[in-house]
């Protein structure tokens, strides 16, 4: 099912920074048939280790402050700080930029972005998790 959703990116784009027009037709096809594209393999395995193994540290930090969110017992949400050198705000940061052309595309000129996020499971992971709205916006705010 995930092949059916997935659109590759080329290693010429990943190193360019710039996606083709074909890939970005590509990516609006299937949310619009499919509600969702899935983009696999974006950046490189070891960068993507290193962005969970932050990930990780903050998790088991008593001290990494975490909003609060529902249904919070086997969950936590932190609100990353936006700082230079921080892996994974590097890397969200990569991932807007080289997608923008598609968010552009799929949702018009100037859209507001409500969420960004990365989710990082666990293997072997035994309550699943209901489905559930991540925002409680309406309208957006300026």
């Amino acid at each position: 099912a995930v092949d059916l959703v997935s659109v590759e990116i080329s290693d010429e784009e990943k190193t360019s920074g710039k996606l083709f027009p074909s890939t970005v037709k590509n990516l609006v096809e299937r949310l619009e048939v499919h509600g969702m594209a899935v983009i696999q393999n974006l950046f490189d395995r070891e960068r993507c280790k290193r962005v969970a193994h932050e990930a990780h540290r903050k998790i088991l930090d008593p001290w990494v402050p975490y909003s609060a969110i529902r249904n919070n017992a086997f969950r936590k949400d932190y609100r990353l700080a936006i700082e230079k050198g921080n892996e994974t705000t590097e890397i969200m940061r990569d991932a807007v930029t080289l997608l923008e052309p598609f968010y552009t595309q799929a949702l018009g000129a100037d859209p507001y972005l409500v969420e960004h996020s990365a989710l990082f499971t666990y293997e072997n992971a035994e309550v699943p998790q209901e489905w559930h709205s991540d925002t409680g916006v309406e309208e957006p705010e300026n």
